[in-house]
């Protein structure tokens, strides 16, 4: 409650619990201003009990409970979201490794697998920085199949053409001959996958007292 709606309960009295001057009027005012400070930090904790709602911090405890860290550059909303995909995602398929990787982390891309050597592979379509992939990776491991090996993911970088080759005489000739257009990255994972498993302390999921909705 804001400080009109609590000074309203003070005030909604019968006459002769009431006084009139500034002595009374003050001490009104002194009892509203603690009442405000308690009734919208309530208000503010409720609303961080409600995971749709939930901000900052308090949020990073709901992702605990799917143990799910918050990344660095990721907003609340970001966040959120992607806890929501990650817990309704399939699990282990290319498709569902792609969309993982697309709709949670914000990664357009494409996997493939090899079954001569049983593994796959992803080719991103945009380049991203070294330290964006080695998250990336870390990321995959609440989605890709345990123990199946990962090969590079590939990264577009350069152009299509080597450039232009003069000949004595001759006109230039552009692109000439084609290079590679993407870089392979293999970054060292580990070959067990992270299975949504809390990371708080178990008493929060087995006491009533502290998660009513066990009781």
């Amino acid at each position: 409650m804001d400080w009109s709606q609590v000074q309203a309960r003070l005030y909604d009295l019968p006459p002769t619990y009431l006084r009139s001057g500034n002595i009374f009027t003050w001490l009104q005012n002194s009892y509203a201003a603690g009442l405000t400070w308690f009734t919208q930090s309530m208000d503010g904790l409720a609303l961080q009990y409600d995971f749709n709602s939930a901000q900052g911090n308090w949020l990073n405890v709901w992702g605990s409970l799917f143990n799910l860290p918050s990344q660095s550059t990721e907003t609340d909303t970001t966040y959120r979201n992607r806890i929501k995909f990650t817990l309704q995602l399939g699990r282990t398929t290319p498709v569902a490794i792609q969309l993982y990787t697309q709709d949670a982390l914000g990664y357009q891309n494409s996997v493939s697998e090899d079954f001569t050597t049983v593994s796959w592979s992803m080719t991103l379509t945009s380049p991203i920085t070294s330290n964006a992939y080695t998250t990336l990776a870390n990321n995959l491991g609440v989605v890709r199949p345990a123990g199946v090996p990962f090969l590079p993911i590939y990264i577009p970088s350069g152009g299509l053409y080597l450039g232009s080759i003069n000949y004595l005489g001759a006109p230039s000739v552009t692109g000439a001959y084609l290079v590679e257009s993407t870089s392979s990255v293999l970054p060292i994972i580990s070959p067990n996958t992270a299975p949504a498993q809390s990371t708080l302390p178990t008493t929060y999921l087995t006491d009533p007292t502290l998660n009513p909705s066990l009781a």
